[in-house]
């Protein structure tokens, strides 16, 4: 206990080490954080992967490397049931698709260059337009209209038609 004790008091200078295990698949370790349980994968990428290992449990683990190995073929073999044989553009997609990657262009650069002057300007003023700057502006200005006229009217002016009162000489019914 005494030994325990001393100890404690000095910082450890041995680096912790990482919980690690085998991947049931290669039998490489790897770091606990880059294996995935097959129990937590789809049915159907299970499947793709017992048919080259039939004899893998359940509950084994392999790496994220090997997931992202089989989801590619996985989708291969998808798109092969679809189309029959697979182009380049397919491999491209099914790839893209097990490492979570995406294969579209920027549209927009293109976009942007062919605009005329009128659409830019229209595209600039319906953004301030919609923004928050806008709509406060809007009121504080709708608000000191608002007190202009109603102090005008409290000084003894003629009033506004601003709120709804009849110009001098306007006949008393309506049309």
């Amino acid at each position: 206990m005494a030994n325990i004790e001393e100890n404690a008091d000095r910082p450890s200078n041995t680096p912790r080490k990482q919980a690690r295990a085998a991947s049931a698949i290669s039998g490489k370790e790897h770091p606990r954080g880059n294996l995935v349980s097959l129990e937590t994968l789809r049915p159907s990428l299970v499947e793709r992967i017992r048919i080259d290992h039939p004899n893998i449990p359940s509950d084994a683990f392999i790496s994220r490397d090997e997931l992202a190995h089989y989801r590619t073929l996985y989708f291969e073999d998808l798109l092969k049931t679809e189309h029959g044989e697979l182009t380049e553009l397919d491999r491209q997609v099914a790839e893209s698709i097990a490492q979570h990657d995406t294969l579209a262009e920027n549209i927009d650069e293109g976009f942007e260059d062919r605009r005329s002057l009128g659409e830019r300007l229209s595209d600039h003023l319906a953004s301030f337009g919609g923004s928050w700057t806008f709509i406060i502006l809007f009121g504080l200005l709708l608000a000191a209209w608002i007190v202009y006229h109603d102090e005008s009217k409290a000084r003894g002016g003629e009033g506004s038609i601003a709120f709804g009162e009849r110009l001098p000489g306007e006949p008393q019914g309506g049309a």
